[in-house]
């Protein structure tokens, strides 16, 4: 648990960094600062409000982590103990929430009696003599005694039984807090799908989170005691992959499969003049891994607002449940040194109809993940296997819809031509761009020394395109609605038969934008 925190903490240092300074992290970590400018990736620059909002929140976690790792070491200090031992305050906000869902506590209870009437665990009212539950018993107590919300000691235990760890029915407690978790965790497997993650990450991720579900339905049908909080502590470690680690894996994996040949384009610089294309290091390096490079870094930037809301949900979620299982742990601790061999602790009482309920809505999603997994997978892949064009595409299965290859990236290129015919009646990619423009999930376009006289129209519904790159293609004009895409990140163009096609980027795309004869990069609008 301490590796954890501590780890937790240095990738919550490292996040910040990267939001504040993408371009140079991005440099940093993929040792091109000394290419193209220091623009060999062009990261994309949020908007200062989300910069400044992004790097305070991951601020916070970071000493929230720093704090977890301080509590932990704490553990023998009276200090601590006798903080966790007072009494719970009737104020808090905790409490209140609970006591709003009183009534539907009470009617979980009656209802797992009712099924536990005629079995040895129906124990709910028998006096508690573990040496932990005689000091959490003696809390509720004092608890109930003060506070009357239902005007009774019973409402205090009952929310105690629900809320505490070592409580007869927490386990509907932490099911209520594991779902939405868990939603939020599979919303991320279906961006990871999404973006064209490489496969090893993506069943890196999927395998973890599946057994996360199923976890989650052994914790809820569970009803033996777990004193030392075992079966807790492993689910959380998991917890702590998806909310921090999860990321970096990416990072990690595109960093050890990005290779350039780093003298090669040395001599290409030292030889050829400037503004040629060889000069531009990012169309010398191999698309697929600049792309994957591109993409691992800009997915630990925080780029909106629904992104705060997960992230800030799933950290505060994770150190929430990790100061409660270090608290148990400590108050459990301090009860063994105090009274030696106390009783062991009774078996929980446990519905079968809601067991049921609780599989079908656990082991049915953890199971429906790897069905749509399966099926996205294998249904992208075979329909984008005609193509060599695209290396990179989503990963998507739409129940009822024709299938057609969800292309993200079109690349289409021949560095070096091995004959002047094959330069000038270069093929004409038109065709195979717009059939895999159609779906408008296309982000890269690249293509050179091939040839695309106009732009095609189903380009126009790629409203997400960031990256068009054309040289040498005999484009002689943009259409029109080129104006109507904002998020274009690079436009490079250079043709042949000095067809003047850069001037065309002050009209298109954004009037601060800069063009040059050879090589027109627009101004970041995403």
């Amino acid at each position: 648990m301490l590796l954890a925190f501590t780890l937790s903490f240095l990738a919550m240092v490292y996040l910040t960094v990267v939001q504040i300074m993408p371009n140079w992290m991005a440099n940093f970590m993929m040792g091109t600062a000394t290419l193209d400018n220091g623009e060999f990736l062009l990261m994309s620059k949020p908007s200062q409000a989300i910069v400044v909002t992004s790097a305070l929140m991951l601020s916070m976690f970071a000493c929230l982590y720093l704090w977890l790792i301080v509590f932990m070491l704490s553990y023998n200090s009276e200090t601590t103990v006798n903080n966790l031992a007072r009494t719970p305050d009737p104020k808090s906000l905790s409490y209140r929430v609970m006591q709003k869902f009183l009534p539907l506590l009470k009617r979980i209870q009656a209802q797992t009696k009712r099924a536990s009437s005629n079995t040895a665990a129906a124990v709910v009212s028998t006096p508690r003599n573990s040496s932990q539950t005689s000091s959490f018993g003696s809390r509720i107590s004092s608890f109930g005694s003060q506070t009357s919300s239902f005007g009774s000691r019973t409402a205090s235990r009952l929310i105690s039984d629900f809320t505490s760890i070592e409580g007869t029915y927490h386990r509907y407690y932490d099911a209520v807090l594991d779902f939405p978790k868990l939603i939020f965790q599979t919303m991320s497997l279906s961006g990871y799908l999404s973006k064209g993650f490489p496969l090893p990450i993506i069943f890196f991720y999927v395998l973890p989170l599946g057994f996360n579900w199923l976890i989650s339905f052994y914790r809820f049908q569970r009803n033996k005691p777990d004193p030392m909080l075992v079966v807790a502590r492993v689910f959380y470690l998991f917890d702590l992959f998806f909310a921090v680690f999860a990321p970096i894996v990416m990072l990690l994996y595109s960093y050890y499969n990005f290779n350039m040949d780093r003298a090669n384009f040395a001599t290409r610089e030292e030889t050829l003049t400037p503004g040629s294309f060889d000069r531009i290091a990012r169309l010398f390096a191999d698309p697929i891994q600049v792309q994957m490079a591109k993409t691992s870094l800009a997915n630990l930037q925080i780029t909106g607002g629904e992104y705060i809301l997960v992230k800030c949900f799933l950290n505060l979620l994770g150190i929430y449940k990790w100061k409660k299982v270090i608290a148990h742990l400590i108050l459990a601790n301090r009860s063994r040194r105090e009274e030696k061999g106390g009783a062991k602790a009774h078996a929980h009482p446990h519905s079968r109809v809601h067991t049921i309920v609780g599989g079908i809505v656990f082991i049915f999603c953890g199971v429906g993940i790897a069905i749509y997994t399966a099926l996205a997978l294998s249904t992208s892949i075979t329909n984008c296997s005609p193509y060599y064009h695209c290396p990179v595409y989503s990963y998507r299965w739409e129940w009822g819809q024709k299938s057609t290859c969800p292309c993200i990236v079109f690349i289409d290129r021949e560095l070096a031509p091995k004959t002047y015919n094959e330069w000038i009646n270069a093929p004409n990619v038109t065709d195979p761009l717009s059939a895999l423009a159609s779906n408008g999930y296309l982000q890269t376009v690249q293509i050179i020394n091939r040839a695309l006289p106009e732009l095609p129209e189903a380009l126009r519904q790629c409203k997400t395109l960031k990256d068009l790159i054309l040289i040498y293609t005999k484009t002689r004009r943009f259409p029109e609605w080129t104006k109507e895409l904002h998020t274009y990140s690079t436009c490079t163009s250079k043709t042949i038969f000095s067809i003047q096609v850069c001037s065309i980027c002050r009209q298109i795309f954004s009037p601060k934008c800069t063009a040059y004869d050879s090589f027109a990069r627009v101004g970041r609008q995403v």
